[in-house]
């Protein structure tokens, strides 16, 4: 029998599916936040050590975790406060640009502190508010395409920052600044996000989930010891190296993409599960690796990003993919797994500092954090996200084991209320869990011009034209069941 290729999947996926408004407006979000946490573009002050506790990146990464956390707590209050309410989505941009601008400001000594962690406060607040939104708009996107633009987004946001970086620094913080702006506009003018016609899913109360807690805290985890370990290691000073910094960045988010793509895109299927431990594994490698690399070489450097650079990739598509996958509320999956994974990173972070101001690293004791922070890793994988609960995360609904098969039986209710034949339903069934016509093929033993022939019936019947709109029936965000297509 043939075995279903990694073509069967991404075969579908065009270079208008990859390039398009949605990537850009993400990977101009991400470009952003690179310049304003990675570089001195915007503000002198982007190192979170103890002589910069009034840091962009400390008050800003304050600000975005709290957000997150506490909207996820409230979600219902949330979105009845920001659902169908045009001057929120106007006002948040505006105040994040004013904040850019304001921050910009500070290094000619216009004001002070406390102004200027007031400030990052407030740019981090209003991050936390977009990267819900960017949540909330990929978790109605097929888990491949998620993961093909995320990745997409990821390296066009690493190839922008060593440009603007280079440009002269009033341009650059224009530039900045249109970039904030222009995601902006994506997200709420041509995406729609959070309108009045903009479907969101159901949410679910935490304590029915309670493998999600555990995956979200493990987040938290790896945030936490990919941090520290970038705090230790990372030798190279944006303040004095503004020329290398933006390079090694890009280097690092080119290893991030690789290792997602050969890992989670594999020859059967996307396979998040696996690309998890993968991972890891190699995150934990990393860890062990840069001890013994003399520090602040391009290496060593490249390394202390790579980390950081996968794990926020790998965490964007699989929190979408579980939102999706679950009808879970955006806010609440991202909110919780964001969130906690910032707070990580801030914790990490200021531990690091701690020990670069008061400590000295001696070989022996950097080897003695980096086999802690693998111990870290461990324990997230092992207690917290192990492998039963990573395949209930990604397991299909219908096979979750407890005697009940939510999803066959949906796929049933919409077929009978849209009177499709047995043969059709069967069809429907396996286009939703994302089979490829030549797969259905096999599993029927039909050809594929009986198989183009049937989709045709059911797209007809359920007056739908491709199938993310036949998953949105299924789904329930189109069409209520009981009022069939005529």
């Amino acid at each position: 029998m043939q075995r279903e290729s990694i073509g069967d999947y991404l075969g579908s996926i065009t270079l208008a599916d990859v390039v398009n408004m949605r990537m850009i407006g993400f990977a101009l979000m991400r470009a952003w936040t690179y310049i304003m946490f990675f570089s001195t573009v915007v503000h002198y002050s982007v190192r979170n050590d103890i002589s910069h506790l009034n840091s962009t990146d400390t008050w800003s990464s304050l600000g975005l975790a709290v957000l997150m956390v506490v909207s996820a707590l409230l979600s219902k209050q949330f979105m009845r406060l920001i659902v169908g309410k045009k001057w929120i989505r106007i006002a948040v941009p505006a105040a994040m640009l004013a904040a850019t601008a304001l921050l910009a400001l500070v290094e000619a000594d216009w004001f002070r502190q406390p102004w200027c962690s007031i400030i990052c406060t407030v740019t981090g607040v209003g991050l936390g508010f977009l990267y819900l939104a960017w949540g909330e708009a990929y978790t109605h996107v097929d888990e491949t395409k998620t993961a093909v633009e995320a990745m997409s987004s990821f390296l066009l946001a690493a190839a922008i920052f060593p440009v603007v970086v280079m440009l002269p620094r009033a341009v650059g913080v224009v530039l900045t600044m249109l970039l904030l702006l222009a995601s902006a506009l994506i997200l709420f003018t041509k995406l729609d996000v959070w309108g009045k016609g903009n479907r969101l899913l159901g949410s679910v109360q935490l304590n029915k989930s309670g493998f999600l807690v555990k995956a979200l805290l493990s987040v938290g985890i790896l945030g936490f010891a990919e941090s520290l370990m970038r705090a230790l290691f990372l030798e190279v000073n944006p303040v004095v190296d503004v020329d290398l910094y933006p390079w090694v960045f890009l280097a690092a988010a080119l290893l991030s993409a690789a290792v997602i793509s050969i890992t989670a895109l594999s020859d059967r299927k996307p396979d998040f599960a696996f690309a998890y431990k993968v991972v890891l594994f190699v995150t934990a490698f990393i860890f062990l690796l840069l001890p013994i690399i003399d520090r602040g070489t391009f290496l060593a450097n490249v390394l202390a990003l790579t980390g950081y650079s996968t794990l926020s990739l790998l965490v964007w598509v699989v929190l979408a993919r579980t939102a999706s996958r679950y009808r879970l509320s955006a806010v609440v999956v991202f909110g919780f797994g964001w969130g906690l994974m910032v707070a990580g990173n801030l914790a990490g972070t200021f531990l690091g500092g701690i020990l670069t101001s008061f400590v000295e690293l001696t070989p022996r004791l950097l080897s003695l954090i980096a086999l802690l922070s693998v111990c870290a890793l461990l324990f997230a994988y092992l207690f917290l996200f192990n492998e039963r609960s990573i395949v209930e995360l990604t397991a299909e609904a219908s096979d979750r084991g407890d005697g009940v098969r939510p999803f066959r039986r949906r796929c049933e209710e919409v077929a009978k209320a849209y009177r499709l034949s047995a043969k059709e339903t069967e069809i429907m069934i396996l286009v939703a869990k994302g089979r490829s016509t030549p797969r259905i093929c096999e599993e029927l033993d039909i050809s594929q011009g009986t198989v183009n022939t049937h989709l045709t019936h059911i797209y007809k019947k359920l007056d739908v034209h491709d199938k993310q709109q036949l998953l949105d029936v299924l789904e329930g965000r189109t069409v209520q069941l009981g009022r069939p297509a005529a």
